[in-house]
């Protein structure tokens, strides 16, 4: 479901509101450079985990964003609009990414960078970064400054789905 336009709202200090992770390993804040530095690293060390093993860490990176209370609070906030108004867009990620993982193909090199539109929500850009790690890159996800939360939720899920470091980078734009 698309949500209906709404004028735009100034976003409050989301800090003072909203707690952070504590149950989490906590995401580093790096430069540019360093995450650059670090994203073909992590790319071999994605990789080398072998395509089976890629897939369900890429499910379990959605299955930890659809049960985070703190991106989607911290989302609905910056966006003006009740938990609630969210719930269709985190229900189900993890089944719309099985059903949307690459077929078999010739692992993909490198490092693809990816800014997430904070107009997305969280849908399309999870299945923007699974299709890149499912294809063994490492991905540098560029925050947008109207809705950071979105790069830092999917930065938090792939920790704890356990991707390797370096597999996903943050930056925040």
């Amino acid at each position: 479901p698309r949500l209906r336009s709404r004028p735009t709202v100034s976003s409050p200090d989301l800090s003072a509101s909203v707690p952070f992770r504590t149950d989490a390993r906590p995401i580093a804040s790096r430069s540019s450079s360093t995450t650059a530095q670090a994203a073909p690293a992590g790319a071999r060390s994605w990789q080398a985990l072998g395509r089976a093993v890629r897939e369900e860490r890429l499910l379990e990176l959605a299955r930890a964003l659809e049960r985070d209370p703190v991106v989607q609070t911290r989302i609905a906030a910056r966006c003006g609009l009740a938990v609630q108004e969210l719930a269709p867009h985190f229900g189900g990620l993890a089944t719309t990414l099985r059903e949307a993982l690459p077929r078999p193909s010739a692992p993909g090199a490198g490092v693809a960078w990816c800014a997430p539109d904070w107009r997305d929500l969280v849908r399309a850009p999870l299945l923007d970064l699974a299709r890149e790690l499912g294809l063994g890159r490492s991905v540098v996800l560029i925050s947008d400054g109207r809705a950071p939360e979105l790069a830092t939720g999917l930065a938090a899920a792939a920790l704890a789905a356990g991707l390797p470091a370096g597999a996903v980078g943050l930056l925040h734009g």
